[in-house]
């Protein structure tokens, strides 16, 4: 029943996570697109902070996993996150203003600190099974 429950929350905090994750890359693009309206540094910061919830949800997600297969799927989908973040990236970043790069640049850091949070944790639990159930 325990392993149940645990199961239960670390799906539904990775779950949250990449859902607030998607809103707030939605909500990111939506500013830095074409629309005349220029944007302010509140709906910046707006973005910034769902970012920063999205990768606090995942991060408790992956830390209550208790299961290498587990950390392996999520690594995987941050990964393929990450490869999609930086293929979107707009590199010329030297023509705005430094809000602009700023914005550009946090799905980016985020991400690749679950990257590297989600293989530590990986290598930290090396030697036990894939699956464990326990």
């Amino acid at each position: 029943m325990k392993n149940l429950l645990r199961s239960t929350v670390s799906s539904l905090l990775i779950g949250l996570g990449f859902i607030t994750g998607i809103l707030a890359f939605a909500y990111k693009m939506l500013i830095l697109s074409d629309i005349p309206v220029s944007f302010s540094t509140s709906e910046a910061l707006v973005a910034q902070m769902l970012f920063f919830i999205a990768t606090t949800f995942i991060s408790f997600g992956i830390l209550a996993v208790r299961s290498n297969l587990g950390r392996v799927i999520a690594a995987g989908f941050i990964m393929l996150a990450l490869l999609f973040n930086l293929s979107v990236f707009q590199t010329p970043l030297f023509d705005h203003r430094a809000s602009v790069a700023f914005l550009q640049m946090t799905p980016i850091l985020h991400l690749s600190f679950l990257t590297l949070l989600s293989l530590y944790l990986l290598i930290r639990n090396w030697k036990q099974p894939l699956y464990s159930y326990n």
